[in-house]
């Protein structure tokens, strides 16, 4: 027999009894703000908001939505144009608490929650003279920016966001959490990266840094990130014409998956 899963009383007590951070109602006083997109357009009203503070939260939110037959929107910075942040009467999962940042200024690589905004990880990543090629407004999510593509300021230069993603942190659509890149469930990697907004959550995102010295300026020279996708060193204020991504050029794997997923992004060096 199967069990009835509902968004009413015990079941959501159940979830939030497990959860790191906070399921919430549309009673509860928290939840206007909470559901609160960038485009005022979407007025929308979900049955719950999972507001994530963890990779087991994004986990056991899934798992929720999918036994209750729940519409899930993913919810990083609440920046999509077109209102994919959210939905009515289905579950949010809301990654704004998760904005973990790591740098490996050698390595030049930056691991950051989907959570984090733009501004957060380009302070960050300033404090080693490094940059991730993201978007041109600061409170824009560094989770869906970069699995849709993300151009920005730097891109004629150090090419779109997707093309520094080097893993990620994916939750699939059983609740099964995986680390994917090139080398491990490439399959996933790629399709999760390819289709973008609709792939699902991104709880985790590791990228390559460029070298940018202390402030973001046109005429950097690229660094091997954007020398091995075929970037050439001109300035940012000589845009390349590059029309497709590199990555998007070489992408041949069959889109098998839909997942949630957390990315890591690579740092390239550049000279300040």
């Amino acid at each position: 027999m199967t069990t009835q899963v509902t968004t009413d009383g015990n079941d959501l007590d159940a979830l939030a009894a497990g959860f790191d951070g906070e399921v919430i109602r549309p009673a509860d006083a928290a939840y206007d703000e909470a559901r609160e997109v960038f485009n005022a357009m979407f007025d929308s009203r979900p049955a719950v908001i999972a507001r994530c503070a963890s990779t087991a939260d994004v986990a056991a939110a899934v798992r929720f939505a999918r036994a209750a037959g729940l519409e899930v929107a993913v919810r990083c910075g609440g920046h999509s144009v077109a209102g994919l942040s959210t939905c009515d009467g289905g579950m949010m999962i809301h990654l704004g608490g998760l904005k973990g940042i790591e740098i490996d200024p050698p390595a030049g690589i930056a691991r950051a929650g989907g959570g984090v905004l733009t501004g957060e990880l380009d302070a960050a990543t300033q404090q080693h003279g490094l940059h991730v090629p993201l978007g041109r407004v600061s409170t824009t999510a560094i989770g869906g920016f970069t699995t849709g593509g993300g151009y920005g300021w730097t891109s004629s230069v150090h090419g779109l966001a997707l093309d520094s993603l080097v893993a990620a942190e994916v939750v699939t659509g059983d609740g099964s959490v995986l680390e994917v890149s090139e080398e491990d469930n490439a399959d996933l990697f790629w399709g999760s990266a390819a289709v973008g907004a609709t792939s699902g959550s991104s709880p985790a995102l590791t990228s390559a840094c460029t070298s940018s010295g202390r402030s973001s300026s046109p005429g950097w020279r690229c660094g091997p990130s954007a020398r091995r996708r075929g970037w050439s060193g001109r300035g940012a204020t000589s845009p390349i014409a590059r029309p497709t991504s590199s990555r998007l050029r070489r992408r041949s794997s069959p889109l098998r998956h839909r997942s949630s997923s957390p990315r890591t992004s690579a740092c390239s060096r550049a000279s300040g």
